[in-house]
């Protein structure tokens, strides 16, 4: 185990600091430095789970987190065995787990990071329930159903899921396949692509783990052979333009992804 205390700098505090914000429901940024916010939280969880009152990452705290924090995040080590099964280099697919959900997939209250994209419900609305319905809805809730491609619109962070909340009160379905989720930022429609055989069950697994939601990351990016051989070249416009749509210049992806990447080597 590795013991962590205040000053402690890394991966493993950023673990720590999230899996305390949800065992404790606490909003912690978790930037992965050990200091007097991390410290304050780390003894309250000792407190309430009876472990002596450290205030050190130990032996103890370990039993008692590490199962969980294992279960449900991704360590950046555990990203080799996938790429490994993807025939990519790990620092590649390293690159857009960081881009793409900023290295999490879960917000700090434990719900799925997720986008939604109101344009696509529009689009999806129009063509299920018929162009007029999405012309009527787009009226009456101009902030979760617009036909073109709107960055204003986002809320951000948790407040996603108002928009979220609200376009699953129009349709339950749609809405969801209107989102992207985890760590891969996989849009909901894709959730075939993604390896599952309905949108409830990929977005109930979604809640689950980063490992479920990087699988299914592998799964929708093995499934396009032009995404899958841009990774593997490391063309980083090629695959942003593919991965992330004909807008991925204007959110400067293809850079972030060839900074990450290098910062991975």
């Amino acid at each position: 185990m590795i013991k962590l205390t205040v000053g402690s700098r890394g991966e493993e505090v950023k673990l720590l600091q999230r899996a305390l914000n949800e065992n404790l429901k606490l909003s912690m940024k978790a930037d992965g430095v050990f200091g007097p916010g991390t410290l304050n939280a780390l003894k309250r969880f000792q407190i309430e789970n009876e472990i002596p009152v450290t205030g050190v990452y130990d032996e103890a705290t370990y039993d008692s987190l590490n199962t969980y924090i294992s279960d449900r995040f991704i360590r950046l080590s555990d990203i080799d065995l996938f790429a490994d099964a993807l025939s990519v280099e790990p620092a590649a697919l390293k690159a857009v787990f960081i881009v793409e959900s900023n290295s999490a997939g879960f917000l700090p209250n434990s719900k799925p990071t997720i986008l939604f994209e109101g344009h696509i419900f529009y689009k999806l609305i129009a063509k299920t329930l018929g162009q007029n319905t999405a012309i009527a809805l787009s009226r009456k809730y101009p902030n979760v159903c617009y036909m073109s491609w709107d960055r204003s619109k986002y809320y951000g962070g948790d407040k996603e899921y108002i928009r979220l909340n609200q376009a699953q009160s129009i349709n339950e379905s749609i809405a969801n396949q209107s989102a992207s989720w985890g760590l891969f930022q996989i849009m909901g429609f894709n959730y075939k692509a993604a390896g599952y055989n309905d949108i409830d069950t990929f977005v109930d697994e979604m809640y689950y783990s980063e490992h479920l939601q990087f699988q299914a990351g592998c799964n929708f990016i093995a499934s396009n052979a032009g995404i899958i051989n841009a990774l593997r070249k490391k063309d980083w416009t090629t695959f942003a333009r593919l991965y992330n749509g004909p807008a991925y210049a204007q959110n400067n992806y293809h850079n972030k992804l060839a900074a990450a990447y290098r910062q991975n080597l």
